[in-house]
């Protein structure tokens, strides 16, 4: 990635514009760096940010399904304005 596309992100222009934002790319890149560095600088603008593993989210989602709070549960998934959903590659 380049540094002026790096910088770009950090502006969080995409979060106004509702864009999504996928970072592809082999093991040890630096995709979750660079995609915790954009979390941490929404929270610092104010944001509410969520962060969870592909894995995690699937299992918690499972988990408020089987207790009867998916709606609940689907609530807080969608509520903040940066969701970060990271190993999305990694399946257990």
């Amino acid at each position: 990635m380049k540094r002026e596309q790096i910088h770009s992100l950090a502006e969080l222009g995409f979060l106004e514009r509702k864009e999504n934002v996928v970072l592809l790319g082999p093991p040890g890149v630096g995709k979750t760096h660079l995609a915790i560095s954009l979390a941490i600088a929404a929270a610092q603008y104010g944001r509410r940010v969520y962060y969870s593993t592909l894995a995690d989210l699937v299992s918690s989602l499972e988990e408020a399904q089987a207790a009867g709070t998916f709606k609940r549960r689907l609530a807080v998934l969608t509520h903040p304005s940066l969701l970060v959903v990271d190993e999305i590659g990694y399946v257990p």
